[in-house]
């Protein structure tokens, strides 16, 4: 088992120590759930319900369109649209 994860075949299926070391001072901490707080900046809006219904629309007329297609004729960004 050692040499699988030297290997690193276990590495991407873990947390990084960091990650874990973060969440123990949090919870010792009184946190009781795990799920970002809320950030400053603009908020992500790519996945909201008027986005969603536009990419169903758009695949209703032609389930074979491409990405390109889709984010083209409702103006969004490719790399949202594959967020979906």
């Amino acid at each position: 088992m050692h040499s699988q994860r030297s290997s690193g075949s276990f590495r991407r299926k873990c947390f990084s120590i960091q990650t874990v070391r973060k969440w123990v001072k949090a919870v010792s901490e009184g946190r009781d759930d795990m799920e970002d707080e809320p950030r400053p900046g603009r908020p992500v809006t790519a996945c909201g319900d008027a986005n969603i219904s536009k990419v169903l629309v758009s695949l209703s007329d032609d389930r074979r369109k491409t990405c390109e297609e889709i984010s083209t004729e409702i103006s969004m960004s490719r790399t949202s649209l594959l967020e979906f």
